[in-house]
Order: C-alpha cells, then sequence, then structure tokens
C-alpha cells in the first residue's frame, strides 16, 4: 500500500515538472519572437526615419565633390600669385567649403557630363515646396573633355552661384546657377555649359576665397590656381552674374 502511495506521489511530480518545462518553455519561445519582432520593428523604423539629408548626403556620397584631391596644397596660397591686373590692393583668404552636403557636383567623363545635385530650399532659393526638394541637373554641350566639378560663387548673397568645370587640358567651363533654375521650373534636367572661360589656362585647381578690394567691405570670389600657384580671380572673367 505504502509502495503505490509513493508511486503515486512520483507519477504526480513527474507531471507537475514537465508541466512546469513546458509552460516556461513556451514563455521563452514567445519572448525570444517578441524579442526579434521587436528588433525588425526598430530597423524598420530607423529605416522610415532617414532624413532628407541622409539620403542627399548617402547619394552625393558617390560623386566626385568640389574639393576632390588635386595637385594644389591649400596651405601653400600666396594672396600676391594674383595675375589680374584689376586684382592690385586686393587681399584674399580661402574658404573651406569641402563639407557641402546638400549640394553636390560631379562628372561622369565616359559621357562628357557634369552632374549637379542641388535642394533648392536648402539653398536659400525661396522658388516654392514643389521645386524645394533634391533635383539634379545634367549639363551638357562641352567644348572639351570635361575632368572634374568643383562649386564657386561671387558676391555678398544668393544669386551668383557658379558650377565650374576644368577640362583635360586644364581650360575652365561653367554654368550658372540661375540657369539651371530656369531649367528645373521648366521641367527639364538637362542645361548647356556657358561655355569655355576666355583667357584661362592651366588650371588645376578651383576654390573659394573671402576677398577685401581697397576701402571694401569684402565679398565672397572663385579662383583658378595654377600648378605653380599662381591664380586668376574669376570675378573679372566671369561677368553680370
Amino acid at each position: 500500500m505504502k509502495t503505490k502511495i509513493v508511486a503515486i506521489i512520483l507519477l504526480i511530480i513527474s507531471i507537475a515538472l514537465i508541466a512546469y518545462g513546458f509552460i516556461i518553455g513556451n514563455n521563452k519561445e514567445v519572448k525570444n519572437t517578441s524579442s526579434a519582432n521587436e528588433t525588425v520593428e526598430k530597423e524598420e523604423t530607423t529605416e522610415e526615419e532617414t532624413t532628407e539629408e541622409e539620403t542627399t548626403t548617402k547619394e552625393a556620397a558617390d560623386m566626385k565633390f568640389e574639393r576632390m584631391s588635386d595637385s594644389f596644397d591649400d596651405s601653400t596660397f600666396d594672396e600676391k600669385k594674383v595675375i589680374d591686373s584689376e586684382a592690385k590692393g586686393y587681399t584674399y583668404e580661402l574658404i573651406d567649403t569641402k563639407t557641402s552636403k546638400i549640394t553636390g557636383v560631379g562628372v561622369d567623363t565616359s559621357k562628357n557630363i557634369g552632374i549637379i545635385k542641388i535642394n533648392w530650399g536648402k539653398n536659400g532659393y525661396d522658388i516654392g515646396n514643389e521645386y524645394n526638394r533634391l533635383q539634379t541637373v545634367e549639363i551638357d554641350g562641352f567644348k572639351g573633355k570635361v575632368n572634374s566639378g568643383y562649386l564657386g560663387g561671387f558676391g555678398q548673397s544668393i544669386g551668383g552661384e557658379v558650377a565650374f568645370f576644368i577640362m583635360k587640358d586644364k581650360t575652365l567651363e561653367y554654368a550658372r546657377y540661375s540657369k539651371m533654375l530656369l531649367a528645373v521650373k521648366a521641367e527639364d534636367g538637362t542645361v548647356a555649359s556657358d561655355g569655355v572661360v576666355d583667357g584661362i589656362t592651366g588650371v588645376v585647381a578651383i576654390r573659394q576665397a573671402n576677398y577685401h578690394a581697397p576701402q571694401s567691405t569684402g565679398a565672397v570670389t572663385t579662383l583658378a590656381i595654377k600648378a605653380d600657384g599662381t591664380f586668376y580671380d574669376l570675378l573679372f572673367h566671369i561677368k553680370q552674374q
């Protein structure tokens, strides 16, 4: 009799332990599934929350930016090496523009075109919400073979921005932003080069700079630099911005 009672007790304990193990196992599985779902949801949320600027930066990462590697060392810049006689008495200080995220300029040498990525709203142009997003404009019609692209500008406010392109023969061509804006509004994403900058040769790099003319409050200009460090102030070569 005692043996039967002990056996029954052991059987009850065994059943209880099996049931407990089953419940614990199910709880762990549910918890793991819940954690996995939560991880997926977090990943999806992170992806959805990617900002416009991050997207723009990612798209522009494959482009050759305006301050790509070239043969000019900024630390050797000498303001006295300006070529233009009109710049007598001017002083210059280079501006670091390599961190541009919203506007990028690149080239596709296989198609001989320039590529501009610009968000007009982020650049200070109030042209309506329908245009204030990332736009791509292609520049074609170059007289020479394009090698590299840079951003430049002139003056003290928006409206004087210019994309410059160094050709393989080290001459210079350009395209005004104002012309690109008209193309975007006309729903045409391609504009022609404004042509060759006359009298400019041997260019290896483009830099923006602050300049001060005699008795002037100063403004921004763009320099076309040669391998020997001498440079042209493009303010005197690109008229009527």
